[in-house]
């Protein structure tokens, strides 16, 4: 083996000899250069004036430090004009100019400070056969490589993806800009203002496709920015915006979900056979009474004051609320009720049944109970049988199985607004049969529910088509409906109707867009938040 093939360029070194001490190997070797040229001027000399030692850490070989020793040259400048007269000789291919490291060795320090940011590269380093380096010197090789790596030229983009991401939530957000033919980022943006999107897109003029939310800010900057470029709404935020449609009227007739649920109980359903798992009490009550009647009292309030011309930012100031919260109460017209707790799943779930019917038959001894159930395959101990037993009896203390009635006693399955504004956006052969069951339903109690749950499975059946005339057909349709919600929803896509009519058609979305913004949030966490802007964009543009 021709051990000069251990040295970083075997062409321009030679080995002299090892010295091999206990922990660590040192490298002598020499240049074979025999002539260089002057860092000032660019001339060619060979005339020797002295020589030097040049000491770098070199990568490890077999889990051992090892240190190179190079004897190197002093040369003198034969250009009379040059005002260097003596100059070092120089080793490109080996180490930068007044590194105390190879560049292979940096190089590899720097593919770890790219992937575990400072704090977890320097961690990472104490455990491997290399000298103890701190996380500053390793973020300082992050910015080093990422300025030497920034294109001289804008670089050609046909088709670009744009979205937000936030450096601090609810307070700073920046865009990230992706090729999406390419699938990499190319670019972050300290802010999401539309005056910053429009000047970076007059400088890539070769963009023809330009992805993005439904943000009404994007979609000025890229009008300004390049007037010419395809604008394509996001299918993903586009059956997003439905759902909160669709749930805003949720919310404002919570009701109806418990009526519904009420209607398949008499039908004969069962609690234990639904696949949700919210249940609650007929009988269940607020546990806070006084709050409730504060919440209420303040229902009242927001209504007054809205009814007196004040704004909902207005209100909110004035009663100290959200503006969440005035905005809910402004949306209902009857005073939204909180729905119950909802329960988690508990391995007592599948025995409910048998403890109901123990208990209508007047056995309430919760040790007794838990033996029974025992027997039946209930793996865990009595206490959450005694509290099961206990929270029936406070509500009704030891009645007699005749004075029980069914209804009190029979769990409701209530599934919450957040799960049933899903089942909307969902392909009716994804849902289950109770949930299929349980819309059926819904759309018998209300007919504006009904109305709602066709135009949202309409539009999502056109959006899976791709059809563009059915769109036209569908945004007629949705502008005559009787739930606002809906005509607010068609009003905002005819403001957009072009990119929204693209995101039917197109081959193209946001989605590698909103990858490429998951990858950002992970490489962000790794940096406890604590890094700048410039860090983690070189992070996110350079990384792998």
């Amino acid at each position: 083996m021709n051990v000069n093939t251990l040295l970083a360029d075997p062409a321009a070194l030679v080995i002299d000899k090892f010295i091999s001490e206990d922990d660590s190997i040192t490298v002598i070797a020499r240049s074979t250069q025999t002539v260089a040229a002057c860092p000032s001027c660019g001339q060619i000399s060979s005339n020797l004036k002295s020589h030097y030692f040049r000491r770098l850490a070199d990568l490890p070989w077999h889990n051992v430090t090892v240190r190179l020793q190079l004897r190197l040259r002093k040369l003198r400048c034969r250009n009379l004009l040059c005002s260097q007269k003596v100059f070092c000789e120089r080793l490109p291919n080996v180490a930068d100019v007044y590194a105390r490291r190879t560049k292979r060795l940096t190089d590899a320090l720097t593919v770890l400070a790219f992937a575990l940011g400072g704090r977890g590269a320097a961690r990472t380093i104490e455990k491997l056969p290399i000298s103890a380096i701190g996380k500053d010197t390793l973020l300082r090789l992050v910015r080093r490589y990422s300025a030497a790596s920034s294109p001289s030229s804008t670089p050609s983009v046909r088709v670009l993806g744009v979205d937000d991401f936030a450096l601090r939530k609810g307070c700073t957000y920046g865009t990230i800009l992706v090729d999406l033919e390419k699938r990499r980022p190319i670019d972050l943006l300290a802010d999401r203002e539309a005056k910053t999107l429009s000047r970076w897109l007059r400088n890539h003029p070769s963009i023809e496709v330009v992805t993005r939310d439904r943000s009404p800010i994007y979609a000025e900057g890229i009008t300004t920015g390049l007037p010419k470029a395809v604008q394509v709404a996001d299918r993903w935020h586009l059956l997003k915006n439905l759902r909160e449609s669709s749930r805003r009227f949720l919310m404002r007739e919570n009701k109806l979900l418990q009526e519904t649920a009420r209607h398949l109980i008499a039908a004969g359903g069962r609690a234990s056979e639904v696949s949700w798992r919210r249940r609650v009490s007929l009988t269940s009550r607020p546990k806070n009474i006084d709050g409730e009647n504060e919440r209420r009292s303040l229902y009242q309030q927001v209504v007054e004051l809205h009814k007196g011309g004040l704004s909902g930012r207005a209100i909110a100031r004035t009663l100290g609320l959200h503006r969440a919260t005035i905005r809910r109460f402004i949306e209902n017209d009857e005073y939204p009720a909180r729905l119950p707790r909802t329960l988690r799943p508990s391995l007592l779930d599948p025995y409910i049944d048998y403890l109901e019917k123990r208990l209508r038959e007047g056995c309430w001894n919760a040790g007794q109970l838990w033996r029974e159930v025992r027997t039946r395959g209930y793996p865990a101990g009595t206490k959450m049988v005694s509290r099961y037993v206990t929270a029936r009896r406070v509500k009704s203390p030891s009645p007699s199985p005749a004075e029980m009635k069914p209804e009190i006693w029979l769990p409701l399955p209530v599934p919450s607004v957040e799960q049933v504004s899903w089942w909307l956006v969902l392909e009716p052969g994804r849902l289950k049969p109770d949930e299929k069951k349980f819309l059926a339903s819904l759309s018998q109690v209300s007919e504006q529910i009904g109305e709602l749950i066709r135009l949202s499975r309409q539009l999502v059946e056109i959006i899976k088509q791709k059809d563009e005339d059915g769109l036209t057909v569908w945004l007629d349709r949705a502008r005559s409906s009787q739930v606002k919600e809906m005509r607010g929803f068609a009003c905002g896509i005819i403001k957009d109707e072009a990119a929204v009519r693209q995101a039917v058609t197109s081959q193209w979305s946001n989605g590698q867009t909103e990858g490429q913004v998951n990858r950002l949030k992970t490489i962000k966490r790794q940096m406890y938040g604590r890094a700048n802007f410039d860090l983690l964009k070189a992070r996110v543009i350079h990384q792998g």
